[in-house]
């Protein structure tokens, strides 16, 4: 069992974790290519390093059979934000997602054959 200290420090090192802190960000209206340029990365890096975490955030909610959170892009995940950034230091963003590949498909009048076929299968 971990003790109140190491459970402290294990969060410290989470919020300091430099894709937390691009994510965070990119939640609070900062540009994409703002960010990269304050983490000498490339806009292709950090759009990749979003779509991981929020791989890992669908992937903590789905593992606590919550709904998923619409984040596929960053005007989507804005939405959302709050919740995000509530969930994201409770991940451990060095570990890969265990389910990987949650897909989401909101059911229509049009598409609900495909939808319980998709299902079946």
């Amino acid at each position: 069992m971990l003790s109140e200290q190491d459970k402290a420090a294990k969060e410290a090192a989470r919020l300091n974790d430099e894709r937390y802190l691009i994510v965070k960000n990119l939640l609070n209206d900062v540009p994409e290519w703002q960010v990269a340029q304050c983490f000498r990365r490339d806009i292709k890096d950090v759009r990749e390093i979003f779509r991981y975490v929020m791989a890992k955030v669908n992937n903590y909610l789905f593992a606590l059979c919550k709904p998923p959170i619409a984040c596929e892009t960053i005007s989507d995940a804005k939405r959302s934000r709050a919740n995000i950034l509530a969930i994201l230091p409770k991940l451990n963003l060095d570990v890969r997602p265990k389910f990987s590949r949650i897909v989401s498909e909101a059911v229509t009048p049009s598409n609900y054959e495909s939808a319980v076929n998709d299902i079946r299968r």
